[in-house]
């Protein structure tokens, strides 16, 4: 019922994972503000430079467990919404200023 093992899961994904109510979540819980992550160049906070990373490795488990579950649509459109977050969490800080 919306359960699915992900066989090989790991410390990101799990081995069982829960298709209906990550997407409860992802829909109504962890929502987020309009250009966020899209609108961002970069994230500046060290103490909470997971927070993008959570929102992606989010969105990438949902799709490999949508996968699994034989609806690749679906999954594809979970990695598209987890591609701006992944990105932004790779943008951590802005370099040093010259001279620094």
């Amino acid at each position: 019922r919306g359960i699915v093992e992900i066989v090989g899961g790991d410390e990101n994904t799990g081995r069982f994972f829960d298709i209906r109510r990550t997407q409860t979540l992802l829909d109504n819980v962890f929502v987020h503000h309009p250009g966020f992550p899209e609108d961002w160049d970069r994230w500046i906070d060290p103490a909470t430079e997971g927070i993008p990373l959570y929102y992606g490795y989010t969105y990438i488990t949902q799709a490999i467990a949508y996968q699994v579950a034989g609806d690749s649509a679906k999954a594809q459109q979970m990695l598209l919404k987890s591609e701006p977050f992944m990105e932004l969490a790779n943008k951590r800080r802005a370099p040093p200023a010259a001279g620094r």
